[in-house]
């Protein structure tokens, strides 16, 4: 009797192992969703604006990133806008002004999905540039921003102290109109996070969707485009009539330049604006742009990296 009451415990018992291991194997092997991240550039903009999606930040603990895929429903309708992507990045137009919640799906190849929204606001492309704000907290000065194309800009020229910055013939009263005027360098690490030194791509994207032909972006000097120099120069401000008609939403002023040696220009404020870019012309000097109150076009050229030339941000 008693051998068979043990055989009956011993049996009980390695039936409660099998169930207990095959539950942690159930465990084990059950699918984690993906993570869903995306990014939309810009996050405002008009009717013309051509907005970008991009969800190369999701991931998988499972699988690839490559092997993820992705649908969209770009004004969280409950309708999916597209079938099933391989394709991580995406663009659309909005013909109608609003605000917007984007929705990005994500799935794995095991069919567990993940859901991520954004917001976008819309503005009617015919009335005028799209301006919004952004505080710098380490100084806690705010500026002026504007959407341009696909690029969201500083519509001001920053003016954040660093070691190898001056003010406009070091009269701090330039400051707050001017901003400050830096080095190559460091015009590379002044903009705060989320913003940068746009490189001269940038500043030809720029161009290009002002008007400026591909032939005369690529130009170096003398000056290139047609009017899309006053389409960045502020509609005041500037000297002997130069003032621009500002339709970009630019709101270029003219900063002035400081010489390597520490000589100062005329007082160009008023006259000339020059602001850098983040791509080398050579080991010594850097791409730039400048506008002027006698132009209406916009010059590329190269300076010397220890000269002082403004510095406009663009998001990130």
């Amino acid at each position: 009797m008693n051998n068979k009451v043990n055989l009956l415990i011993v049996v009980a018992v390695v039936i409660t192992s099998i169930g207990t291991l095959l539950i942690g194997c159930d465990k084990e092997d059950e699918n984690k969703a993906p993570s869903a991240v995306f990014t939309v550039s810009p996050n405002n903009g008009t009717t013309q604006t051509l907005f970008s999606f991009d969800a190369s930040g999701s991931n998988d603990s499972e699988d690839p990133s490559d092997d993820l895929k992705f649908r969209w429903d770009f004004d969280d309708d409950n309708n999916w806008d597209t079938d099933w992507l391989s394709q991580k990045t995406i663009t659309t137009t909005y013909s109608t002004t609003g605000t917007y919640n984007p929705r990005m799906e994500v799935v794995d190849t095991d069919g567990a999905t993940g859901q991520a929204l954004m917001q976008v606001v819309v503005s009617d492309g015919g009335g005028g540039p799209v301006y919004g704000s952004f505080h710098d907290s380490r100084d806690g000065t705010d500026y002026t921003t504007v959407v341009i194309g696909n690029q969201e800009w500083f519509a001001e020229n920053i003016n954040f102290q660093t070691t190898n910055s001056w003010f406009h013939k070091h009269n701090p009263d330039n400051g707050p109109v001017f901003g400050r005027l830096y080095t190559w360098e460091d015009a590379n690490i002044v903009c705060p996070a989320g913003w940068h030194l746009p490189s001269d791509d940038e500043w030809k994207q720029l161009e290009l969707y002002l008007g400026m032909s591909q032939s005369e972006v690529d130009k170096q000097s003398p000056w290139r485009g047609t009017d899309e120099g006053s389409k960045m120069k502020s509609a005041s401000g500037w000297s002997e009539d130069g003032n621009g008609t500002n339709s970009s939403g630019f709101s270029g002023l003219a900063g002035g330049f400081k010489y390597v040696d520490d000589n100062w220009p005329w007082d160009d404020t008023g006259y000339v604006g020059w602001w850098w870019s983040s791509s080398e012309y050579s080991g010594t000097s850097a791409w730039n742009r400048s506008l002027s109150y006698s132009n209406d076009q916009v010059e590329r050229d190269e300076d010397p990296k220890l000269a002082g030339l403004s510095v406009r941000c663009v998001k990130d």
